[in-house]
């Protein structure tokens, strides 16, 4: 079953065309990466999805319904949430507070019960519930914006380059977390990488994306085996 339809998307800013005619089917409990060198048009990418670009044109589907022009919040209440570069936490305020934000789209009376569950998931920011985001490791934060994204509960997350900046050994948690949380929850899952290797572990599909074209698509375990993609992207 096909959760967010992409069909003939171009995207730019001003004069700049960033995206041509780029088409995605990504299944609704998948896990999906889209592997590409700075500047081929991820991060545009993403953004056009989940409604923070006006210069937009094609069509946006999810579930059934067109995304294309809705603004962010419709976006995100329909159930989209973005993870974007950079983890996008709100450094002056603390962890609970972030999370709190998280969930504003949903009744008051719920919040509370699911910061349990992701303190309970992620014990650190349980002990940090009152630090400011700003305050913590990279890591953390990236952990943070996660838990803040999942609080509004969506039904399909975008994760703009969720390793920049990490650690290796972060960066394998992470991952991991991800892929627990497919598993567990079936939420389907969009995730832009430069760095493929442990994306592609927890893919079903990826897509290659080179100066706003998609160029390659198949399998992850195509991908993996692919001697070009290897090398461009994973370093073999």
């Amino acid at each position: 079953m096909s959760g967010l339809v992409i069909s003939n998307l171009s995207a730019g800013y001003g004069e700049a065309a960033v995206l041509r005619d780029v088409s995605l089917d990504l299944a609704a409990r998948d896990v999906t990466v889209v592997l590409g060198a700075n500047g081929a048009g991820k991060t545009t990418l993403l953004r056009a999805i989940s409604g923070l670009l006006k210069q937009v044109s094609g069509t946006i589907e999810f579930e059934g319904r067109q995304m294309l022009g809705a603004k962010p919040g419709t976006i995100l209440r329909a159930g989209i949430a973005h993870v974007p570069q950079g983890r996008g936490t709100f450094f002056d305020l603390t962890v609970e507070e972030n999370l709190r934000v998280g969930g504003l789209s949903r009744p008051a009376r719920d919040i509370d019960g699911d910061m349990d569950i992701w303190y309970e998931r992620l014990p650190k920011l349980g002990t940090r519930r009152n630090q400011l985001a700003g305050s913590l490791s990279g890591g953390e934060q990236q952990m943070l914006a996660i838990a803040r994204a999942f609080m509004a509960r969506p039904r399909y997350v975008l994760f703009d380059e969720p390793s920049l900046g990490l650690a290796p050994l972060v960066v394998e948690q992470l991952f991991d977390l991800l892929g627990t949380l497919s598993r567990e929850s079936g939420i389907g899952m969009l995730v832009v990488e430069q760095n493929a290797d442990l994306a592609l572990e927890i893919a079903t599909k990826a897509y290659v994306i080179e100066a706003g074209r998609i160029v390659a698509s198949g399998t992850s375990a195509e991908m993996a085996n692919n001697d070009a993609i290897r090398r461009a992207y994973i370093g073999d």
